[in-house]
């Protein structure tokens, strides 16, 4: 029940707010085009910054399974998401042949710093001073709402794309891990 209130809450919240891309049909339209574009083709390249400003490239993680996990300290629907972050972490997160990456939509570094502190999140975080939505991954990826999980196989191949369901997110990450 009350995620159902969080869920009404947010709805209109982003109604409000003029922000479209609450609204479900258009949610919709948008997983069948991510979906389309991006599942089972290899992902794009990501060439981007850590929060601390350190190169990374996604290229480097070739052999491993990827979450990447885009998000920002001020979204509250990633607040909600969180705890299945943290889910699989605990579960997944010490096996040498898996990798978990925030791909962080903030616009500054000190708030994203602050939020992987207090809500307790280890894992790399990607970050790009001042670019929210055209940070290079998100812009590569099609990201046009957040939080949005995707899942790379060992050979870069995207097994699941603009994922929300915690179920499905455990499922296609299994998937991966097994092959």
């Amino acid at each position: 029940m009350k995620k159902v209130i969080l869920a009404i809450i947010l709805l209109a919240a982003g109604f409000v707010g003029g922000y479209y891309s609450y609204e479900p049909i258009y949610m919709w339209k948008l997983d069948r085009r991510l979906q389309a574009k991006y599942l089972d083709k290899p992902a794009p390249a990501i060439e981007t910054t850590t929060i601390d400003g350190l190169p990374w490239r996604l290229s480097d993680t070739r052999g491993k399974v990827v979450l990447l996990d885009f998000w920002a300290a001020w979204c509250s629907d990633c607040a909600v998401e969180i705890p299945t972050i943290k889910k699989i972490y605990e579960k997944y997160g010490s096996r040498n042949d898996f990798v978990m990456i925030g791909v962080s939509l903030d616009l500054e570094r000190e708030p994203l710093r602050k939020a992987t502190i207090e809500k307790g999140l280890p894992w790399l975080q990607l970050f790009e001073e001042g670019k929210k939505w055209s940070n290079s991954a998100a812009v590569a990826y099609g990201i046009r709402s957040i939080p949005s999980v995707w899942i790379l196989d060992r050979q870069g191949i995207a097994r699941g794309v603009n994922l929300h369901d915690e179920g499905e997110i455990f499922s296609t990450l299994q998937k991966a891990l097994l092959k």
